[in-house]
């Protein structure tokens, strides 16, 4: 090169005794692929229904620091969110599983007790936010679209058993019995 100064040609002749060397990565980048459950009907008061979560990390970057908790599950009827009617509880949303490395896809499970006076009807299980950090640049990232899949299922009120009367008729009596 040429020092701008002096016009003075500037070389190395030696070259440096220690490298280095990085890789580049493209920045960290959430999806949530999809929200997914077994049944097609659920009932008011109904306990413990596995809801399961996939995240995708399309970057190369890790995705650290990820805010996936209950509040993300959202349970709606048409465009009315119903998600308050619901108690929602996650396995697996702390810790070393808050992290998804590039490239790959994490499942969050869930567990869903739909309460006594849940509003009946078709109800679609969504994941409206996923938010994170980019652990290369800590810079914030978020999926605010929603899963590529949703599912869905009927809520109907729960089956009460009512007996409304015993009747007992004998056949024939028996002095003794």
């Amino acid at each position: 090169g040429t020092d701008d100064n002096s016009s003075t040609t500037i070389t190395d002749s030696d070259f440096a005794a220690t490298t280095d060397s990085w890789t580049v990565q493209t920045a960290a980048a959430l999806r949530v692929n999809s929200v997914t459950t077994t049944p097609t009907t659920v009932s008011s008061s109904q306990a413990s229904i596995a809801v399961t979560i996939a995240v995708e990390n399309t970057g190369e970057a890790s995705a650290s620091s990820l805010d996936i908790a209950a509040a993300d599950l959202t349970l709606k009827q048409g465009a009315t969110d119903k998600s308050s009617e619901y108690t929602l509880a996650c396995s697996n949303c702390s810790g070393s599983d808050l992290t998804i490395a590039g490239g790959t896809i994490k499942t969050y499970n869930f567990t869903v007790t739909v309460g006594a006076a849940a509003t009946t009807g078709a109800t679609t299980l969504d994941c409206a936010t996923i938010a994170g950090t980019d652990a290369n640049s800590s810079s914030a990232i978020t999926d605010n679209n929603g899963a590529t899949t949703t599912d869905s299922w009927t809520v109907q009120t729960a089956t009460v058993l009512v007996i409304g009367a015993i009747a007992f008729t004998p056949t024939a009596l028996v002095q003794g019995e």
